[in-house]
Order: C-alpha cells, then sequence, then structure tokens
C-alpha cells in the first residue's frame, strides 16, 4: 500500500480521523512507529500527524493518551526523535489531558517534560487538578487509590513548582465557583468517609516539600487564597493547624500580621487568626516594627475594625506607643 500509494498516509475520512488515529486507538508499537515515520517522509513539516486534530479538535496524540494502556514507550520514542517536547506538553495542554483519561506514569511522563504545566489553567480556567476531580468516570463515592495517587502527584509537583501560596493547587479557586476552592472540590468528591485520607495526603506533601525544597506555611496559603476559602473549610484548616499560626513564613511575618498587611477583614479571617494565637498581639512587625494594632492602621485601605478590636485587647500597647511618641 505504501508503495503503489504513499499518499494514503495524509488522507482523513470525512471526520477528519487520520490513519495514525487508528494506529493509536489500539496501540501496536511497530505499526505506531512505521505510520509516523511514513508520515515524516511524505511530509516531513507535518511533525508524524500527531497534531493534526479531526472535527471534534482531538488529534492523534491525544487518541494515544486515552487509550489507558502503558504509552511510555512510545512518548519516549517521540521525545527522542524530537517530536514530543516541553513546548508541546505546554501548548497542547497535554497533563490537562492525560490527568483525566490516562495512567499515572503518563502524567508524571509529561509533568518531567514541563513541571509549570499542573499549574496552568485551560480557557474554562481549569487545572489539570480539576478536571481530573471532574472528568474523570468514576461512580460516586468510588474515589480510587489511582486517584489519590494521581491527586497527591499534582500536589506534590503543584508545591514544588509555584504553588506554594495556593497549596500546589488545592487552594485554587473552582472554575465554576470562585467561592470555593479545589480543596473544597476533592472533599466533596472523595466522601466524608475519606475526608481523613485527604488531610493525610497534605500533611505527606507538606512533609516531603519541606524535605526536599523548602518549608509550607499553610495557614498563610489559606489566608492568602482567603477570597475563595469557604468559612468552614478556614474553620477546619485552623483547627486542624493551630500550631501553625505562632510559626512566621520566610518574611518573618506570624499569621496575624500576615492577614493584615493582605487587607484581610477583621471578620473575614483576622479574628479568627488572632483566637489561635493572642500573643501575637504582643510581637511587632518585622518590616516597620509596629504591633498589629498600628501596623493595621498603616496598611492601604486600613480596616478600621481589626485596628479597633485589636487596639481595645490591650489598652497598654495604646498607652506605650503614646509614651514612646
Amino acid at each position: 500500500l505504501r508503495d503503489k500509494y504513499p499518499d494514503t498516509i495524509l488522507y482523513a475520512d470525512n471526520h477528519e480521523f487520520t490513519p495514525l488515529h487508528g494506529a493509536c486507538c489500539a496501540l501496536n508499537m511497530e505499526i505506531f512507529k512505521y505510520f509516523l515515520e511514513w508520515h515524516l517522509v511524505m511530509r516531513p513539516e507535518g511533525r508524524g500527524g500527531l497534531y493534526s486534530m479531526n472535527d471534534l479538535g482531538i488529534t492523534s496524540l491525544d487518541t494515544l493518551i486515552d487509550t489507558q494502556q502503558n504509552i511510555t514507550p512510545a512518548l519516549i520514542w517521540l521525545r527522542n526523535r524530537g517530536l514530543l517536547k516541553s513546548s508541546d506538553v505546554d501548548e497542547w495542554l497535554l497533563v490537562h489531558r492525560a490527568a483525566h483519561s490516562s495512567q499515572i506514569r503518563t502524567i508524571r511522563f509529561f509533568l518531567d517534560l514541563y513541571p509549570g504545566a499542573v499549574l496552568l489553567t485551560d480557557d474554562d480556567g481549569n487545572l489539570p487538578m480539576h478536571l481530573h476531580l471532574g472528568l474523570t468516570y468514576r461512580r460516586v463515592g468510588t474515589f480510587s487509590e489511582d486517584d489519590f495517587n494521581i491527586l497527591k502527584l499534582l500536589v506534590r509537583y503543584g508545591l514544588i513548582h509555584g504553588g506554594i501560596e495556593n497549596l500546589g493547587g488545592l487552594f485554587f479557586p473552582d472554575p465554576d465557583n470562585e467561592n470555593r476552592c479545589s480543596l473544597e472540590m476533592v472533599l466533596k468528591e472523595v466522601g466524608e468517609e475519606k475526608h481523613a485520607r485527604v488531610w493525610e495526603m497534605i500533611d505527606d506533601a507538606m512533609e516531603y516539600n519541606m524535605r526536599n525544597v523548602e518549608a509550607v506555611f499553610i495557614v498563610h496559603a489559606a489566608l492568602s487564597q482567603r477570597q475563595c476559602i469557604g468559612n468552614d473549610l478556614f474553620k477546619e484548616i485552623l483547627s486542624r493547624y493551630e500550631v501553625s499560626t505562632a510559626i512566621p513564613n520566610n518574611d518573618g511575618d506570624l499569621p496575624l500580621h500576615y492577614a493584615i498587611k493582605k487587607g484581610l477583614k477583621w471578620n473575614n479571617g483576622v479574628y479568627q487568626v488572632f483566637e489561635c494565637h493572642k500573643d501575637a498581639l504582643y510581637v511587632l512587625d518585622k518590616g516597620v516594627d509596629l504591633p498589629p494594632f498600628l501596623l493595621a492602621d498603616s496598611v492601604q485601605n486600613p480596616d478600621l475594625s481589626t485596628i479597633f478590636e485589636l487596639s481595645k485587647r490591650d489598652l497598654g500597647l495604646i498607652m506605650d506607643a503614646s509614651v514612646k511618641n
């Protein structure tokens, strides 16, 4: 067929499916390589036809990813041939595709090629994590061990590659509801009986990051993304990690000072953090050498409730400040 009709490798049917789409559906490495090399001979600039889309917007590579087989040998071969690069992972959102339709080894392969993809959003605002939660087929209440392992992988990569402030994507806004975060999606998807497993996964990811990269300040992260963290979840975070409210971040900010600097209101984070660690009231801010109530007065758009509530809790601080002035 190749000898007599060499152009047939470039043909597409009425729905723009190509021969390579078919080869990727039922992967046979020898046929897969043969078709790609054949395509490269006929159209050298076409990159083997891997990125040609059918009328549903599905490429041959998407089809390969969707097979649920171990496609790592094929991906390694493509990478070695220069047909799969980090820029392709970025441009074609391959981590997003694999996160809901492939095995963990495929997701890890793409993340190793382009780690930053873990925190990229698609046109609808989805992280790979969101697609793993929302598009992966599973029956209600059947969040499997494989599902947890993929989620853990995404969180670890997220923490290591720029996601300290959003807890590896877990404190990232839900694209369908900006008032809740990914972690709330996770807790809903896994079911209440597996909530403890989710918190265990978070603890493991933070410990791994601390051992290999840097410390994760979960209360600071929750304050940073407070706008998308529901009140119940915020309270649970403070309850579980109350000891962290007495630990400063790398800039020397206690959570109380950090919340004030982030412009949070008294009833939307400052009060809750203060109640967990009241001694923070007596700690001067490292940057401007001010107690919290005066720090609250110095920020842009100060919250009068925060100033009033902090100052009345220790009038002695006000007197000390007056004496100094």
